[in-house]
């Protein structure tokens, strides 16, 4: 028999403490509402858990700001449990009710690994290896990670030092000086999701994730003449709230190099420049879209007006050692960012009924009919329909009499659908 539910529900299996001493208490009873937060710019996920505590937790456990925290919940819909280990490192805003003799405050958490990261000291060390051999080293054996750690191949060995850096800010060095062995632009960026740590490009994860979206197709419908067949089909997946944050900003993608740059490379032995130029226009399949089929963000006309104006491109400076051949990063500054520049240009939020599958680094199609009028519903929005990376998300979930979870999520897509 098919198991009936509500768009929101979710089964909570645990949220409980753990102190120093190994004693473990079930906080739920106690939780108003817990927010997950997941991004592709941040190195852990982080947590934050509004406390409404009757039972004087806060001076009996008590809270030191050193516990470990472990929630597990799950979609009905959703085969496996999502489950999460925090460690409590801050506790604010408390607020005392005489009267109801509870309390209200705010426990602030973050993955093991962050506290790792800084308790273990700094990294100071050499190495001659492939980046991606130097990251999973740090992941795995400086910071112990037990969980999943996916790492994109990197180009070439890179002899390298790690000058005095603690472990998220020794990865941030390492993935501005990575060259993909994969795609043109190494858009790389380093985060944690429920599955684990990745160490990826931006268009990898397309390339990879934009023909796996599964049942992650949702709609964004606010027609006044919507039936309630089209709303009982769409329920699960239908779009509470969208906001356009960014359609178009070609002013910025000038201006950043998005559109045309060019890399200036001295190198130390021959003395001579090496110029590396980026030009979009002319470029544009070396730019790993989001959709299989789409198109670039402005017309012909406009590329045809740049070069018939003849601006000077956005420049960067490199230095280069013909005698090291390992030394590849000044080659790619340029692509790496005109494509992180030109990625954002369609970015969106929408707030979903909860799904504990969705995560960062993963990818959805969103459909959005056109609103021509009371009885014209058009077809899909070119613009805003398509394929998305999520790149942000928080899990909002509160427990109270039926518990209920909402997702808010950050999507961010390259070219416009076709």
């Amino acid at each position: 028999m098919t198991m009936q539910f509500t768009p929101s529900n979710v089964k909570i299996y645990s949220a409980e403490l753990t102190n120093r001493l190994g004693t473990t208490l079930d906080i739920l009873p106690q939780i108003k509402n817990i927010s997950i937060f997941e991004s592709i710019e941040d190195p852990t996920v982080f947590c934050e858990v509004l406390m409404e505590d009757s039972i004087d937790l806060w001076r009996t456990f008590p809270l030191n700001g050193e516990e470990m925290l472990s929630v597990a919940f799950k979609t009905p819909s959703v085969d496996d449990i999502t489950s999460f280990k925090f460690k409590v490192f801050k506790v604010k805003d408390k607020v005392d009710r005489v009267n109801n003799k509870t309390s209200t405050y705010v426990m602030e958490c973050v993955s093991v690994e962050s506290i790792d990261a800084i308790s273990v000291g700094k990294l100071n060390e050499s190495f001659n290896d492939p980046i991606e051999n130097i990251i999973t080293y740090i992941l795995t054996k400086r910071l112990n990670t037990t969980k999943n750690v996916f790492v994109e191949k990197t180009k070439g060995i890179v002899p390298i030092a790690i000058p005095n850096l603690y472990a998220f800010q020794a990865i941030n060095f390492l993935k501005n000086r990575a060259v993909s062995a994969d795609v043109p632009n190494s858009s790389y960026k380093f985060y944690e999701n429920q599955h684990g740590f990745h160490f990826r490009t931006i268009e990898s994860l397309l390339y990879t994730k934009r023909n796996d979206v599964g049942s992650k197709e949702f709609t964004y419908d606010n027609s006044p003449t919507i039936t309630n067949k089209d709303v009982s089909a769409r329920s699960f997946r239908n779009i509470v709230v969208l906001n356009k944050d960014n359609i178009a900003d070609s002013f910025t993608n000038v201006a950043k190099g998005g559109y045309k740059n060019v890399t200036e490379n001295f190198d130390l032995i021959t003395k001579q420049t090496n110029r590396v130029v980026v030009d979009f226009a002319k470029q544009t399949n070396q730019f790993i879209s989001s959709d299989k089929i789409s198109a670039p963000f402005n017309s012909q006309m406009f590329f045809s007006d740049l070069n018939d104006k003849n601006l000077k491109p956005k420049t960067f400076f490199g230095v280069k050692d013909s005698s090291q051949t390992t030394n590849l990063t000044p080659d790619v500054v340029g692509r790496k960012n005109a494509y992180e520049s030109l990625f954002g240009t369609v970015g969106i939020s929408v707030l979903v009924y909860g799904d504990s599958s969705l995560t960062v680094g993963e990818t959805l199609k969103l459909n959005v009919p056109s609103q021509k009028g009371t009885t014209d519903r058009g077809a899909d929005e070119a613009k805003l329909a398509g394929t998305y990376l999520i790149t942000g998300l928080r899990h909002l979930i509160s427990p109270g009499g039926q518990a209920t979870h909402y997702t808010a999520m950050k999507l961010q897509k390259m070219g416009y659908s076709t």
